[in-house]
């Protein structure tokens, strides 16, 4: 369970920081507020009602081909969505075939093809 919390505790300062960095933004808790536009709200939500339900690969998926027109509003959209589902308890995460070491690998990836290499180490050891 501590092991859990740190991983948690990582994800989300990471996360903190990535927005901070990238966008000047200094948020405990970030939320869709941090998206400029309506449609950008609209593909956040869609992709926080298919965790709810379940549904993470599929939204992974989702937010894989959004990230692939390499806008600014998909790399908020995309850390808005990991720190939501790293809000999730891991029962649910492992009901749903997923877990933090996902988000965190999801999270690796996404800052690499920022070209920001080197930062999650720094986070996600």
């Amino acid at each position: 369970m501590l092991e859990n919390d740190y991983i948690v505790k990582q994800i989300k300062e990471m996360t903190r920081a990535l927005i901070n960095m990238l966008f000047h933004v200094d948020t405990d808790s970030p939320t869709e507020d941090l998206l400029d536009t309506q449609s950008a709200k609209e593909q956040y939500r869609e992709l926080c009602r298919l965790a709810d339900q379940g549904e993470l690969n599929e939204a992974g998926n989702e937010l894989y081909d959004l990230l692939e027109a390499e806008e600014k509003e998909a790399l908020k959209i995309a850390l808005l969505y990991y720190s939501y589902i790293n809000d999730k308890d891991s029962a649910f995460l492992e009901a749903h075939d997923y877990d933090r070491d996902e988000i965190k690998s999801d999270l690796k990836d996404l800052v690499e093809r920022c070209g920001i290499i080197g930062i999650s180490d720094v986070f996600l050891r």
